[in-house]
Order: structure tokens, then sequence, then C-alpha cells
């Protein structure tokens, strides 16, 4: 006679303690943990970045992992000394050529390929686990995972599926390391805050989105890239222009977006005012755009008044109509004195300019 087994009873649900008042949220949160990479990988925080495949997701964690043996700066900003495991689904010859230039030491250690084919979400949970216990072992500052969609149990566009891989990363986060999840876009050209590929489950759990993305308009030698952030924490850059140095090992820091593009185009600026023949408006501006791709309006105020802030540009008019703002080169203004059209348009012009410091008072006429 056959007994069938009665159904395991659920174990009964135990009320998590309330932490009540600002004084037990201190308790919890206890002192403040310093950055990892400034802005990006916190302590108990999970990152993730989103890139396009071969577009330098792998080449900047490689450069931040050799970075980890002595700490320093990346990107302009502070990185503090560490060790790291690496999940990675590549083999690891490719390693081994990184770490030629880059040299790991012993800061870094590697899983790669731990699973044939992507792990079931029992095995997921056990590695994690595992994680848990080799950091109670060997203290760890971060876990990179490259990329998700090789570990990602279950379907990526389904929102349970996606919550159930990534709940077993709160066991590493509770301890206070820094996650950091590399990740593929979504097809075609998603809209900036939106490239990760699959459910939104995604990148609303985690805690820093940053997203990279090629240089506009740039050569295939081109070593810059974009990336824009948004973060949980007001440290986080939200953008900000990368550059990989010609040598492979280190990123420098080419200022915001902004300040890349007004970079980037003030030669073209200078050049087109440098020949004005009176105080150009906007919009004579982008009429003599020496390509026939002028920038748009509000891009174009922004270059200029970019211009005017650092001194190279001056800047009169009140904005409305009948009284744009207008735009000219300091060192026109002496030519613009003797040039008729000039004058025609400027009648400010035709007042003599103030006297110079060093020109000396004139003597008051006395009666003879």
């Amino acid at each position: 006679m056959s007994i069938t087994p009665s159904p395991q009873q659920p174990s009964p649900f135990t009320m998590p303690p309330l932490m009540w008042g600002s004084s037990a949220l201190n308790v919890a949160v206890g002192p403040p943990r310093p950055w990892l990479w400034q802005g990006y990988l916190a302590p108990g925080a999970v990152t993730l970045l989103t890139s396009l495949w071969k577009s330098g997701k792998t080449t900047l964690a490689s450069v931040l992992l050799s970075r980890l043996k002595t700490g320093g700066r990346l990107a302009g900003l502070p990185l503090a000394p560490g060790r790291a495991v690496v999940i990675t689904e590549e083999d690891p010859q490719h390693w081994l050529r990184r770490n030629q230039s880059l040299d790991f030491a012993e800061s870094v250690g590697w899983y790669c390929r731990p699973f044939q084919g992507r792990p079931r979400p029992a095995q997921w949970t056990a590695f994690i686990d595992g994680l848990v216990d080799l950091h109670a072992r060997m203290p760890l500052s971060l876990v990179l995972i490259d990329p998700w969609a090789a570990f990602q149990s279950g379907n990526e566009n389904n929102v349970a599926s996606m919550v159930h891989a990534l709940a077993p990363l709160q066991r590493l986060t509770a301890r206070g390391l820094a996650v950091w999840i590399l990740h593929h876009p979504s097809k075609d050209d998603p809209p900036i805050g939106r490239a990760a590929r699959g459910s939104g489950a995604l990148p609303g759990c985690v805690d820093i989105l940053m997203e990279m993305r090629a240089y506009p308009d740039a050569g295939d030698d081109d070593r810059r890239r974009r990336l824009h952030a948004f973060s949980r924490f007001p440290e986080t850059p939200r953008q900000l222009v990368i550059e990989w140095t010609a040598d492979g090992t280190d990123y420098l820091a080419r200022g915001t977006i902004l300040e890349e593009d007004f970079t980037r185009h003030w030669e073209m600026f200078r050049s087109i005012l440098a020949d004005a023949p009176y105080k150009w408006n906007w919009a004579e501006i982008r009429r003599n755009w020496p390509t026939p791709d002028p920038p748009e309006k509000t891009t174009l105020h922004r270059w200029l008044q970019r211009a005017v802030d650092k001194g190279l540009l001056k800047k009169d008019g009140r904005g409305r109509r009948g009284h744009p703002f207008r735009f000219w080169l300091p060192e026109r203004e002496e030519f613009w004195r003797t040039d008729f059209l000039a004058l025609l348009h400027m009648p400010e012009l035709r007042q003599p300019p103030p006297p110079s410091p060093d020109t000396p008072a004139p003597k008051p006429n006395c009666p003879s």
C-alpha cells in the first residue's frame, strides 16, 4: 500500500522588527561608509552599467579593477583600495591578456563560466551564498557581474523572474559589498535612462543606473565615452565625459557633456565671430554657421552663455523682441570703431572709448 505524503505546511510568518523614530534609523544604518568609486560604486548598493556590446563596459571595469590594489583616482573621481570578485562569461585567457597590461596583482579573483548555461534559481541563490561565505573568510569590496544576461535565471522580460534573480544580491549588499552589474541595451536607440534590456524591474531595483554611450559624430578611433547616471545618491554625477588613454591603463575626465560640447565647438564659434561685421544675435550666428547642420536654438543659446561665463564673448541686449541678446568677441571692438558699417548698426560705438586707467586726467583750464 502506498502512502501519499501530506503537503508540506508553510512556515509561519514572523513579523520583522519595526524601526521607530530617527534614532532607530541611525542605529540601523550606522556610521557612513566611504565610496568605493565616488558617485558610482557604493558599499551596500547595486550599480547597473548598460552599454552597447563591445563598446567599452568591460574595459572600464578592467581599469577600475587594476586600480583596486592601491586606490587613487579614476576619471577624476576618488577610488578606494579593495578586493573584487568577477563573475564572467569570458574565458580566462581574455583576463590574462588584460592582466599583462593592467596588472591586477592579488586584488581580484575570477569565476569564469561558473555554470553550464544559465543557472537555475536554486543554483544562483546557492552561488550568492557561497560569495557570502567567501566574504566572511576574505573580506571583499566589490562583486562584478559581466554580463547580467549570462547569469540571470529565468526570463529577463518577466518582472517576477527579474525580481527573484535580483533578490539574492541583497545578501551581498547587506554585508557592505558594492555590486556592479554590466548589461546590454535594448534594440534601436532607446532614450537616456531606458537603455537596459528586458523588464523595467532591473533598472528600477538598482540603486545607481549608469549608461555609457559613444561620443556623437565621433570616428572609429575616438576614445571618449559619455556617462549618464540616475541615482538614489546626490553624489552621483548626472553626466560625465571620460576618455580612455592611449596606453589603455586609465580614464581621464573631460567634464560634463555640456562642457565637452562647448570645447568641441568653440573654435567654430570663434571663427564665425572673428569676421562678424557687427554684434550678432543668435539667429545671425546660426545663419552664418559654416556647416549645413547648425545647432538648434536651445543648444546654441547654451553654448553662447557658456562662452560669456568664461569671458570669451561679450553680451548685451535684453533678450526681448526688438532688443535681442547680441554677442561679440572683445577684440573686435577696436576694429568696429573705425568701420562705417559697424557704426551704422551699433551707435553706441560712436562714443569715444572710456579713458584707460593709465591715461592722465586733463589739466583744468586756468584763466590767463
